[in-house]
């Protein structure tokens, strides 16, 4: 398992993750109709992973790309991360390994919290933090998204 930047490789891989229904439900991404229309995305999500000032990476199992993981916001020495892994590969412990090398990588880089979310229903993602010792915050916000509105709740790693 490791982490990378995306390539113009990785597009047959990541595509299909954006453009999955059990990914959408807990990732917040557009419907996209067609395979063209989310090339867009890919490219960005490609750019992104490139610039040195962001944090976007493939999720890779052996050879083989499964999901990825990006930064979402960053403030005062503290990154929040979001992940998507496609639904062939959950429940296998790939994604709690992988956000333990991101929060490796992020504290690297000079940051001393990384935090996540996830929609409270998503007990898979909450329990992917929990194995990765991140503990549950007091924050939480009402998202709408997909027609209902959903409580998310963050946890935190602080650099020891």
């Amino acid at each position: 398992m490791h982490l990378r930047p995306i390539t113009q490789a990785d597009e047959s891989s990541i595509i299909p993750i954006l453009m999955d229904q059990t990914v959408n439900k807990t990732y917040m991404l557009p419907d996209f109709a067609s395979y063209e229309e989310a090339k867009p995305l890919f490219q960005r999500l490609m750019t992104l992973s490139h610039d040195e000032n962001r944090f976007v990476r493939a999720i890779c199992h052996k050879d083989t790309v499964i999901g990825f993981v990006n930064d979402v916001e960053t403030c005062d020495g503290a990154m929040e991360l979001g992940y998507a892994l496609f639904p062939a590969y959950h429940n296998q412990g790939y994604m709690t390994q992988a956000l333990n090398i991101a929060i490796h990588e992020v504290f690297a880089r000079g940051f001393h919290t990384v935090i996540t979310g996830a929609f409270e229903e998503n007990k898979a993602s909450i329990r992917v933090m929990e194995k990765n010792q991140m503990e549950l915050m007091e924050k939480v916000d009402i998202i709408p998204y997909r027609g209902a509105d959903h409580r998310c709740v963050y946890y935190c790693k602080k650099q020891e």
